[in-house]
Protein backbone atom coordinates (compact mmCIF):
# COMPACT_ATOMS: atom_id res chain seq x y z
CA UNK A 1 0.00 0.00 0.00
CA UNK A 2 1.20 3.21 -0.45
CA UNK A 3 0.79 6.86 1.00
CA UNK A 4 0.16 9.60 -1.55
CA UNK A 5 3.34 11.77 -2.26
CA UNK A 6 1.39 14.77 -1.04
CA UNK A 7 1.84 13.28 2.31
CA UNK A 8 5.81 12.99 2.01
CA UNK A 9 6.11 16.13 0.57
CA UNK A 10 3.94 17.72 3.49
CA UNK A 11 5.78 15.51 6.40
CA UNK A 12 9.39 17.11 4.89
CA UNK A 13 7.77 20.56 4.84
CA UNK A 14 6.84 20.84 8.52
CA UNK A 15 11.06 20.86 9.46
CA UNK A 16 12.45 17.41 8.68
CA UNK A 17 15.53 19.60 7.15
CA UNK A 18 17.69 16.84 8.86
CA UNK A 19 18.89 13.98 6.94
CA UNK A 20 17.21 15.21 3.89
CA UNK A 21 18.68 12.96 1.29
CA UNK A 22 17.12 9.85 3.27
CA UNK A 23 14.08 11.79 4.08
CA UNK A 24 12.92 12.04 0.52
CA UNK A 25 13.69 8.58 -0.49
CA UNK A 26 12.81 6.99 2.88
CA UNK A 27 9.57 8.53 4.38
CA UNK A 28 6.80 7.16 1.87
CA UNK A 29 8.07 3.90 2.34
CA UNK A 30 8.13 4.28 5.94
CA UNK A 31 4.22 5.48 5.96
CA UNK A 32 3.39 2.53 3.49
CA UNK A 33 2.04 0.49 5.90
CA UNK A 34 0.20 2.46 8.02
CA UNK A 35 -2.89 3.35 8.58
CA UNK A 36 -4.20 6.04 10.96
CA UNK A 37 -3.45 4.52 14.25
CA UNK A 38 -0.13 3.64 13.43
CA UNK A 39 0.76 6.48 11.46
CA UNK A 40 -0.57 8.36 14.97
CA UNK A 41 1.79 6.58 16.77
CA UNK A 42 5.09 6.65 14.64
CA UNK A 43 4.47 10.64 14.45
CA UNK A 44 3.87 11.60 17.26
CA UNK A 45 7.06 12.35 18.79
CA UNK A 46 7.44 14.53 15.60
CA UNK A 47 4.38 16.80 16.71
CA UNK A 48 6.10 16.82 20.21
CA UNK A 49 9.27 18.11 18.96
CA UNK A 50 7.74 20.45 16.47
CA UNK A 51 5.34 22.07 19.15
CA UNK A 52 8.58 22.14 21.37
CA UNK A 53 10.31 24.15 18.91
CA UNK A 54 7.77 26.80 17.40
CA UNK A 55 6.90 27.89 20.62
CA UNK A 56 10.38 28.86 21.77
CA UNK A 57 12.64 32.23 20.85
CA UNK A 58 9.51 34.78 21.02
CA UNK A 59 12.00 36.75 23.26
CA UNK A 60 15.32 36.84 24.37
CA UNK A 61 14.87 39.35 27.29
CA UNK A 62 11.77 39.59 29.71
CA UNK A 63 11.60 43.45 29.02
CA UNK A 64 9.53 44.48 26.00
CA UNK A 65 10.61 47.60 23.40
CA UNK A 66 10.33 51.06 24.20
CA UNK A 67 7.87 53.00 22.23
CA UNK A 68 8.76 51.94 18.09
CA UNK A 69 12.03 49.98 19.68
CA UNK A 70 12.54 46.95 17.20
CA UNK A 71 14.70 44.12 16.44
CA UNK A 72 14.79 41.73 13.68
CA UNK A 73 15.88 38.30 14.38
CA UNK A 74 17.56 35.25 12.99
CA UNK A 75 16.80 31.85 15.14
CA UNK A 76 17.41 28.35 15.80
CA UNK A 77 15.29 26.05 17.57
CA UNK A 78 16.07 22.68 18.64
CA UNK A 79 14.42 20.00 20.58
CA UNK A 80 16.41 16.89 21.87
CA UNK A 81 14.80 13.61 21.34
CA UNK A 82 14.61 11.79 24.43
CA UNK A 83 14.96 7.58 23.96
CA UNK A 84 10.82 7.73 24.99
CA UNK A 85 10.32 9.05 21.76
CA UNK A 86 12.03 6.49 19.63
CA UNK A 87 9.92 3.50 19.69
CA UNK A 88 5.94 2.35 20.08
CA UNK A 89 4.48 -0.73 20.05
CA UNK A 90 2.93 -1.73 16.44
CA UNK A 91 -1.06 -1.58 16.27
CA UNK A 92 -1.67 -5.47 14.67
CA UNK A 93 -5.42 -4.66 14.32
CA UNK A 94 -4.79 -1.91 12.16
CA UNK A 95 -3.78 -4.11 8.80
CA UNK A 96 -4.93 -7.44 7.52
CA UNK A 97 -4.05 -9.61 4.50
CA UNK A 98 -6.86 -11.39 2.36
CA UNK A 99 -5.90 -15.15 1.81
CA UNK A 100 -6.09 -16.65 -1.64
CA UNK A 101 -7.87 -19.55 -0.18
CA UNK A 102 -10.59 -20.15 -2.79
CA UNK A 103 -8.52 -21.04 -5.80
CA UNK A 104 -6.10 -22.75 -3.58
CA UNK A 105 -8.84 -25.16 -2.31
CA UNK A 106 -10.74 -25.06 -5.98
CA UNK A 107 -13.76 -22.94 -4.12
CA UNK A 108 -14.03 -25.62 -0.83
CA UNK A 109 -13.47 -22.41 0.90
CA UNK A 110 -14.03 -18.75 0.36
CA UNK A 111 -11.36 -16.14 0.52
CA UNK A 112 -10.56 -15.34 3.96
CA UNK A 113 -9.29 -11.81 5.27
CA UNK A 114 -7.59 -11.67 8.69
CA UNK A 115 -6.26 -9.01 10.71
CA UNK A 116 -2.38 -9.12 11.39
CA UNK A 117 -3.13 -9.43 15.12
CA UNK A 118 -3.99 -13.36 14.05
CA UNK A 119 -1.40 -13.74 11.47
CA UNK A 120 1.17 -12.39 13.61
CA UNK A 121 0.37 -13.36 16.68
CA UNK A 122 2.98 -13.73 19.81
CA UNK A 123 5.43 -11.49 17.63
CA UNK A 124 7.39 -8.72 19.05
CA UNK A 125 5.70 -5.32 17.96
CA UNK A 126 7.98 -2.53 19.29
CA UNK A 127 9.11 -0.44 16.25
CA UNK A 128 11.13 2.86 15.29
CA UNK A 129 8.86 5.99 15.28
CA UNK A 130 10.21 9.02 12.73
CA UNK A 131 12.82 9.25 15.23
CA UNK A 132 14.05 5.99 15.61
CA UNK A 133 16.59 4.13 14.72
CA UNK A 134 15.71 0.18 12.64
CA UNK A 135 12.21 -0.68 12.31
CA UNK A 136 11.16 -4.43 13.57
CA UNK A 137 10.08 -7.59 11.77
CA UNK A 138 6.58 -9.05 12.15
CA UNK A 139 7.16 -12.50 12.43
CA UNK A 140 3.81 -14.95 10.45
CA UNK A 141 2.09 -17.14 12.99
CA UNK A 142 1.33 -20.08 10.56
CA UNK A 143 0.73 -22.77 12.57
CA UNK A 144 -2.04 -20.18 14.51
CA UNK A 145 -3.65 -19.84 10.46
CA UNK A 146 -3.66 -23.07 9.55
CA UNK A 147 -5.47 -23.87 13.10
CA UNK A 148 -7.94 -20.84 12.74
CA UNK A 149 -8.49 -21.66 8.67
CA UNK A 150 -8.97 -25.57 10.70
CA UNK A 151 -12.18 -24.64 12.75
CA UNK A 152 -14.03 -22.57 10.78
CA UNK A 153 -13.78 -25.21 8.18
CA UNK A 154 -14.82 -28.11 10.56
CA UNK A 155 -17.37 -26.10 12.31
CA UNK A 156 -18.94 -25.66 8.90
CA UNK A 157 -19.79 -28.98 8.83
CA UNK A 158 -16.90 -30.18 7.19
CA UNK A 159 -15.18 -33.68 8.00
CA UNK A 160 -11.69 -34.43 9.14
CA UNK A 161 -11.26 -36.19 5.79
CA UNK A 162 -12.16 -33.37 3.85
CA UNK A 163 -9.58 -31.59 5.41
CA UNK A 164 -7.00 -33.87 4.96
CA UNK A 165 -7.17 -33.57 1.08
CA UNK A 166 -6.97 -29.71 1.53
CA UNK A 167 -4.53 -29.41 3.91
CA UNK A 168 -1.50 -29.00 2.31
CA UNK A 169 -2.40 -26.42 -0.40
CA UNK A 170 -3.93 -24.71 2.85
CA UNK A 171 -0.43 -24.39 4.28
CA UNK A 172 1.43 -23.60 1.00
CA UNK A 173 -1.28 -20.59 0.31
CA UNK A 174 -0.22 -19.58 4.15
CA UNK A 175 3.50 -19.43 4.08
CA UNK A 176 3.37 -17.74 0.54
CA UNK A 177 1.19 -15.25 1.38
CA UNK A 178 2.16 -14.23 4.71
CA UNK A 179 6.17 -13.93 5.65
CA UNK A 180 7.87 -11.53 7.50
CA UNK A 181 6.72 -8.16 7.70
CA UNK A 182 9.56 -4.96 8.20
CA UNK A 183 7.98 -2.32 9.73
CA UNK A 184 9.15 0.98 8.53
CA UNK A 185 12.72 2.29 10.12
CA UNK A 186 13.22 6.03 11.54
CA UNK A 187 15.43 8.34 10.76
CA UNK A 188 17.62 7.98 13.36
CA UNK A 189 18.47 11.53 14.90
CA UNK A 190 19.16 13.26 18.10
CA UNK A 191 17.48 16.42 17.60
CA UNK A 192 14.90 18.25 15.14
CA UNK A 193 16.17 21.89 14.62
CA UNK A 194 13.39 24.81 13.55
CA UNK A 195 14.72 28.01 11.75
CA UNK A 196 12.86 31.10 12.75
CA UNK A 197 12.51 34.48 11.52
CA UNK A 198 10.68 37.04 13.65
CA UNK A 199 9.70 40.93 13.62
CA UNK A 200 9.48 42.42 16.81
CA UNK A 201 8.17 46.22 17.64
CA UNK A 202 7.06 48.64 20.65
CA UNK A 203 4.06 49.95 20.75
CA UNK A 204 2.66 52.60 23.36
CA UNK A 205 1.67 51.49 27.45
CA UNK A 206 4.32 48.91 27.47
CA UNK A 207 3.35 46.42 24.67
CA UNK A 208 4.94 44.98 22.02
CA UNK A 209 3.82 43.04 19.15
CA UNK A 210 5.62 40.41 17.21
CA UNK A 211 5.49 38.36 13.98
CA UNK A 212 7.28 35.45 12.86
CA UNK A 213 7.34 33.79 9.62
CA UNK A 214 8.46 31.29 6.46
CA UNK A 215 8.44 32.48 3.15
CA UNK A 216 5.85 30.69 0.71
CA UNK A 217 7.11 28.07 -1.10
CA UNK A 218 5.09 26.85 -3.99
CA UNK A 219 5.43 22.79 -4.31
CA UNK A 220 3.90 22.22 -8.09
CA UNK A 221 0.92 19.80 -7.63
CA UNK A 222 1.46 19.84 -4.12
CA UNK A 223 0.18 22.95 -3.54
CA UNK A 224 2.22 25.97 -1.46
CA UNK A 225 3.18 25.61 2.04
CA UNK A 226 2.62 28.71 3.87
CA UNK A 227 3.67 29.64 7.90
CA UNK A 228 3.27 33.21 9.75
CA UNK A 229 2.33 33.50 13.51
CA UNK A 230 2.51 36.62 16.03
CA UNK A 231 2.17 37.92 19.26
CA UNK A 232 1.47 40.33 21.89
CA UNK A 233 3.71 40.77 24.85
CA UNK A 234 2.49 43.55 28.10
CA UNK A 235 4.80 44.91 30.53
CA UNK A 236 3.69 44.07 33.91
CA UNK A 237 6.21 45.80 36.55
CA UNK A 238 4.74 49.08 35.36
CA UNK A 239 1.61 48.15 37.26
CA UNK A 240 3.21 47.86 40.50
CA UNK A 241 3.77 51.02 42.53
CA UNK A 242 7.27 50.90 43.58
CA UNK A 243 9.25 53.24 41.91
CA UNK A 244 12.86 51.69 40.33
CA UNK A 245 11.18 47.84 40.33
CA UNK A 246 14.52 46.33 40.34
CA UNK A 247 13.38 43.38 37.67
CA UNK A 248 11.53 43.27 34.49
CA UNK A 249 7.78 41.44 34.68
CA UNK A 250 6.60 40.53 31.48
CA UNK A 251 3.27 38.52 30.37
CA UNK A 252 2.87 37.28 26.54
CA UNK A 253 0.27 35.21 24.41
CA UNK A 254 1.66 33.96 21.15
CA UNK A 255 -0.49 32.15 17.67
CA UNK A 256 0.98 30.27 14.83
CA UNK A 257 -0.19 28.12 11.79
CA UNK A 258 1.41 26.68 9.09
CA UNK A 259 -0.60 25.22 6.71
CA UNK A 260 0.90 22.56 3.65
CA UNK A 261 -2.12 22.93 0.56
CA UNK A 262 -5.45 21.11 1.79
CA UNK A 263 -3.14 18.19 3.82
CA UNK A 264 -2.27 19.42 6.77
CA UNK A 265 -2.74 22.04 9.30
CA UNK A 266 -0.79 22.74 12.21
CA UNK A 267 -2.11 25.39 14.97
CA UNK A 268 0.13 26.45 17.74
CA UNK A 269 -0.45 28.53 20.73
CA UNK A 270 1.85 29.53 23.92
CA UNK A 271 1.15 31.66 26.93
CA UNK A 272 3.87 32.53 29.05
CA UNK A 273 5.84 35.16 31.69
CA UNK A 274 8.76 36.25 31.84
CA UNK A 275 10.93 37.90 34.52
CA UNK A 276 14.42 39.15 34.34
CA UNK A 277 16.79 42.48 34.06
CA UNK A 278 18.93 43.88 31.24
CA UNK A 279 22.41 45.73 32.19
CA UNK A 280 23.37 48.17 29.93
CA UNK A 281 26.82 49.60 30.19
CA UNK A 282 27.75 52.00 27.63
CA UNK A 283 27.75 50.04 24.13
CA UNK A 284 28.04 46.86 25.96
CA UNK A 285 25.14 45.00 27.48
CA UNK A 286 23.85 41.71 28.42
CA UNK A 287 21.09 40.47 31.00
CA UNK A 288 18.89 37.17 32.21
CA UNK A 289 15.86 35.75 32.60
CA UNK A 290 13.75 33.21 33.75
CA UNK A 291 10.41 32.00 32.32
CA UNK A 292 6.88 29.60 32.53
CA UNK A 293 4.35 29.03 30.02
CA UNK A 294 1.61 26.78 28.66
CA UNK A 295 2.17 25.33 24.99
CA UNK A 296 -0.64 23.70 22.81
CA UNK A 297 -0.61 22.73 19.64
CA UNK A 298 -2.87 20.52 17.39
CA UNK A 299 -1.69 19.04 13.79
CA UNK A 300 -4.75 17.80 11.31
CA UNK A 301 -3.65 15.33 8.70
CA UNK A 302 -5.90 14.96 5.68
CA UNK A 303 -4.43 12.32 3.04
CA UNK A 304 -5.74 9.74 0.68
CA UNK A 305 -4.40 6.10 1.14
CA UNK A 306 -4.40 3.13 -1.63
CA UNK A 307 -5.03 -0.10 0.01
CA UNK A 308 -4.64 -3.36 -1.76
CA UNK A 309 -9.00 -4.65 -2.10
CA UNK A 310 -8.21 -7.82 -2.06
CA UNK A 311 -8.64 -8.72 -5.95
CA UNK A 312 -5.46 -8.28 -6.78
CA UNK A 313 -6.45 -4.05 -7.38
CA UNK A 314 -6.17 -1.09 -5.33
CA UNK A 315 -8.67 0.92 -3.17
CA UNK A 316 -8.35 4.56 -2.37
CA UNK A 317 -9.95 5.59 1.21
CA UNK A 318 -9.33 8.93 3.42
CA UNK A 319 -7.72 9.21 6.08
CA UNK A 320 -8.32 12.03 8.32
CA UNK A 321 -6.81 12.51 11.89
CA UNK A 322 -5.67 15.21 14.09
CA UNK A 323 -2.72 14.93 16.68
CA UNK A 324 -1.91 16.98 19.84
CA UNK A 325 1.27 17.38 21.04
CA UNK A 326 2.35 16.67 24.82
CA UNK A 327 0.99 19.94 25.98
CA UNK A 328 1.22 21.38 28.68
CA UNK A 329 3.65 23.62 31.16
CA UNK A 330 7.10 24.66 29.90
CA UNK A 331 9.62 26.28 32.35
CA UNK A 332 12.88 27.52 31.16
CA UNK A 333 15.24 30.72 30.95
CA UNK A 334 18.13 32.65 28.28
CA UNK A 335 20.59 35.64 28.33
CA UNK A 336 22.04 37.93 26.26
CA UNK A 337 25.03 39.77 25.45
CA UNK A 338 25.37 42.90 23.21
CA UNK A 339 28.87 42.91 21.87
CA UNK A 340 28.21 46.00 20.03
CA UNK A 341 25.56 48.77 19.39
CA UNK A 342 22.67 47.03 18.32
CA UNK A 343 23.60 43.64 17.81
CA UNK A 344 22.44 41.02 20.52
CA UNK A 345 23.53 37.23 20.50
CA UNK A 346 21.01 34.84 22.86
CA UNK A 347 20.58 31.87 24.34
CA UNK A 348 17.68 29.71 26.02
CA UNK A 349 16.80 26.69 27.47
CA UNK A 350 13.29 25.49 27.91
CA UNK A 351 11.75 22.14 29.15
CA UNK A 352 8.69 21.11 27.53
CA UNK A 353 6.82 18.30 28.75
CA UNK A 354 8.23 15.58 26.25
CA UNK A 355 11.88 17.60 25.01
CA UNK A 356 14.71 19.83 26.35
CA UNK A 357 14.74 22.96 23.28
CA UNK A 358 17.70 24.73 23.28
CA UNK A 359 17.13 28.23 21.09
CA UNK A 360 20.37 30.54 19.94
CA UNK A 361 19.50 33.96 17.67
CA UNK A 362 21.33 36.73 16.06
CA UNK A 363 19.18 39.60 17.21
CA UNK A 364 19.23 43.10 15.37
CA UNK A 365 17.42 45.89 17.12
CA UNK A 366 17.21 49.60 18.94
CA UNK A 367 15.52 49.07 22.36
Amino acid sequence: MHYRKTLTVSILAMGMMFSQARAQDGIAESLQSMLESNAQLYLQPFVNAFSSDMNSGWYYKAGTHKFLGFDLSVKMAAAQIGDDEKTFNWVLSENSITLPLNSATSGQINDLTLPFSDLYQGSSTETATVFGDVGGTLTPNHNHVVGLIHDQFIDGGRSEAEWSFIEGDVTNTVQNSVSDFNLPDGFDVPAMPMPIVQASIGLPMGTEVSARFFPEQDLGDFGTFSFYGGGLRLNLDQFIPIPLFPVDITAGAFYQQMKMGDIITATNMHYGLQVGKSLNLLIFGLGAYVDAGIDATTIDVTYDAELPDGQGGTQILPVNFSLEADGGPRFGGGIYVKPLPFVYISAAYSQTPSNQVLTAGLNIGMR
